[in-house]
């Protein structure tokens, strides 16, 4: 059970550094620590159909390592719609710029008054 809980842990503290790469890392570390989870989820399940309890220990690391994972995503999840939000105000102020673009470009075919 250990051992399960140190993956967890491990693979959340990958997040927290992958939060700071490139997409993909936080993607693959998002993969690693859902299967994590899953190993997890299928050694409860396994000791409660034998009828044995889950520890206060594992329960208390396990809670501890999930908040940690939890506080990452939230954090990830309000930089993603900081991100989404600068680049349409981005967009936006691109729209207007093009629209100044085309109100000052010379029609084709007009004649110049300077030669």
């Amino acid at each position: 059970m250990q051992e399960l809980v140190q993956s967890l842990v491990h693979t959340t503290a990958f997040l927290g550094r992958a939060a700071q790469d490139e997409p993909d890392a936080v993607e693959r570390a998002l993969a690693e620590r859902g299967r994590a989870i899953e190993a997890i989820q299928r050694l409860i399940a396994a000791e409660a159909s034998a009828g044995r309890a889950i520890s206060e220990a594992f329960a208390g690391e396990l809670t501890t390592a999930l908040e940690k994972g939890r506080q990452i995503l939230v954090r990830l999840t309000l930089a993603r719609e900081l991100m989404r939000s600068d680049r349409l105000a981005v967009e936006r102020e691109l729209q207007v710029l093009n629209g100044i673009r085309r109100l000052c470009a010379k029609p084709s075919g007009s004649l110049s008054l300077h030669g």
